[in-house]
C-alpha cells in the first residue's frame, strides 16, 4: 500500500513539474501580455504554490489530494493559456 502511495505521489509531482514548465514556456512567448492583471496574478500564484510543492518541502506534504488539486488547477490554467495562443 505504501509503495502505491509513493508511486502515485511521484507521478503527480512529475506532472506538476511538467505543467509548470509548459505554463512558463507559453507565458514567455508573450501570452501574459493578453491577460488581465487578475488572471496573470492567479497564474503566478498557482505556479508559486506548485513550485513550493516541488521544492525540498515536498516530503512534508502527506496529502496527495493537495497535490492533485494543484495539478488540476494548473491544467485548467494551461488549457486557458493554450486557447489564448490559438
Amino acid at each position: 500500500m505504501e509503495d502505491k502511495i509513493i508511486s502515485r505521489k511521484a507521478k503527480v509531482i512529475s506532472a506538476l513539474d511538467s505543467c509548470v514548465c509548459d505554463i512558463k514556456n507559453i507565458r514567455n512567448k508573450g501570452v501574459h501580455l493578453m491577460l488581465t492583471r487578475k488572471k496573470s496574478n492567479d497564474i503566478d500564484n498557482a505556479i508559486t504554490k506548485a513550485e513550493s510543492y516541488l521544492g525540498e518541502d515536498n516530503q512534508e506534504i502527506k496529502e496527495i489530494d493537495v497535490l492533485e488539486d494543484n495539478l488540476k488547477e494548473l491544467k485548467s490554467l494551461l488549457k486557458f493559456l493554450k486557447a489564448k495562443t490559438d
